[in-house]
């Protein structure tokens, strides 16, 4: 098997100036959503920190340090304790189940989304807002609530601001605006569908990877719903990959009869059992072989 190469470094500079630092999953709507739970308390006194799920723990010392819907290595997480104030892990990652219990504070729960933990973490005598209900219910591939799929595709809409989320948040706790929300999210998932349907039919190519043989997609964009389609279509697992930023990111999605996340650990990533992901350079082999069939 290929060794892989970690470049786990974090590709911002953090700050002197604030105490609290705020670290969470960057571009995930769950990541996101969890750092606007911490925002709501701390305001603009925190530091909010985006990182890749495998990122490398800063150099800080002196810091109250919270990690939200994502973590840091157990080795790591001791050299934080000991250089800072504290470091409060929450999380809902199988593979961090393990780490995120050792630090000095902690939530983690497999049943939750990282922002559903985290509203709860720091708001605990309020309710959970709805709109982050939505997005657990998403995240967790649950699609337990009513239109669901169509919110989601109507909040990549939107950036990832505190302000304009804190409008979309009181705007869903209106159920008449949600109803009109879900509407124009129909209109986005039915173009989405279709990306996928073209993803699926023109770019899938069968491979083995890890002893299994799967369909693998190269795709920037909807890689749950490519691999949730291709997982039906021959299971019990897909891959989707791209590459962004001089790096390979490979996504794998299953229908929950074989653990992803310990296939992505091999190679320095990490996730759940039906979802998790894992980086590799670009002049690295592909750790899966292509087939002709």
């Amino acid at each position: 098997m290929t060794k892989f190469k970690e470049n786990r470094d974090i590709d911002r500079a953090i700050g002197d100036n604030k105490k609290i630092i705020v670290f969470y999953h960057k571009d995930c709507t769950d990541g996101f959503c969890g750092a606007w739970a911490a925002w709501m308390k701390f305001g603009d006194t925190a530091e909010y920190v985006g990182i890749e799920p495998n990122a490398k723990a800063p150099l800080v010392n002196d810091k109250e340090i919270y990690t939200i819907d994502v973590g840091f290595l157990a080795e790591e997480n001791v050299v934080l304790m000991a250089n800072n104030i504290r470091l409060t892990s929450i999380d809902h990652h199988v593979s961090r189940k393990d780490s995120v219990p050792m630090t000095q504070d902690y939530s983690f729960d497999l049943e939750h989304s990282g922002c559903v933990l985290a509203w709860q973490y720091f708001h605990p005598e309020k309710p959970v807002p709805k709109l982050l209900s939505r997005v657990e219910d998403f995240d967790l591939w649950r699609f337990r609530l009513i239109g669901t799929d169509a919110i989601v595709s109507f909040l990549d809409l939107y950036d990832f601001n505190f302000d304009i989320y804190s409008k979309l948040i009181e705007d869903f706790e209106d159920d008449k605006k949600v109803a009109g929300f879900i509407e124009k999210g129909k209109l986005l998932l039915e173009y989405e569908n279709k990306q996928v349907d073209r993803a699926v039919s023109n770019n899938a190519q069968l491979a083995i990877f890890e002893g299994i043989k799967t369909y693998v997609v190269n795709a920037h964009v909807y890689h749950s719903r490519i691999g949730a389609r291709l997982a039906e279509i021959l299971p019990p697992m897909a891959l989707i990959w791209h590459e962004k930023r001089h790096r390979r990111y490979g996504s794998l999605r299953s229908d929950g009869t074989v653990d992803v996340s310990a296939m992505a650990a091999k190679y320095g990533g990490g996730g759940h059992r039906a979802s998790a992901g894992f980086t590799f350079e670009l002049g690295e082999r592909f750790p899966w072989e292509y087939i002709n069939e």
